[in-house]
């Protein structure tokens, strides 16, 4: 018998996997966009932080400042309380201030439906600002019915004799908000992505079938006139 060809050969040779070549560059696309767009979150998200890092830092910076030129003259907290309330204005921010104790010093109202974002609720952050200075931890936040990541920064900033004359300064940022457009332009690629999976799939069942119509008839190929 010899090689198949034209019809035959596409719908019963080798060549029919080659319909099964846009299921798998669309496997191949959806495999690249999650990567693409966890890389453009976490950039995102450092580059967020390393504002608020900058901020906490410019306040530790005013606050060494002023205790050099006067240093009983100022009311530290206080002083302090008024610089983080402009942080606390931006959006997706968490910024508070704790004393020595951790007792917090700053006061926030959470937006209703939504419980308040407490670090000191994890034993992980409270040892952590315990043994050391500065540094930064991902806890979670429960924000409303969803559970998100919450960045943040600790800071202690020291404005007379320890350890009573210190407060801990701690910045971050809940990934709630900030997760929004990635989540509309994710839902639409899913969307189209699986409309077209589903396009591709029934072309390639519609082609199989007709190649075992064709494979099933036998003798010479005919048509009826119309």
């Amino acid at each position: 018998m010899g090689k198949l060809s034209g019809m035959p050969r596409l719908f019963n040779g080798r060549l029919k996997y080659l319909f099964l070549a846009p299921i798998v560059l669309l496997i191949g696309f959806m495999w690249f966009y999650q990567n693409t767009l966890a890389e453009i979150q976490r950039q995102d998200i450092a580059e967020k932080m390393a504002g608020k890092r900058m901020a906490i830092e410019l306040i530790s910076s005013a606050v060494n400042g002023l205790n050099h030129l006067e240093p009983d003259a100022v009311d530290y907290p206080e002083f302090i309380n008024g610089m983080i309330d402009r942080i606390y204005d931006m959006d997706n921010t968490f910024v508070m201030q704790y004393d020595h104790k951790l007792s917090a010093v700053s006061k926030r109202t959470p937006a209703p439906g939504y419980m308040p974002a407490e670090p000191l609720r994890f034993p992980e952050f409270v040892g952590a600002v315990t043994r050391g200075e500065s540094g930064e931890i991902e806890l979670p936040y429960y924000g409303g019915p969803k559970t998100y990541p919450m960045y943040l920064y600790y800071k202690w900033v020291t404005y007379g004799e320890p350890p009573e004359s210190r407060s801990l300064l701690v910045v971050g940022v809940v990934r709630e908000g900030m997760a929004e457009p990635f989540m509309r332009l994710t839902t639409g690629v899913i969307v189209k992505s699986g409309i077209t999976f589903l396009i591709n799939m029934a072309f390639v069942v519609l082609l199989s079938h007709l190649g075992f119509i064709y494979a099933s008839r036998r003798g010479k190929k005919w048509r009826s006139p119309l």
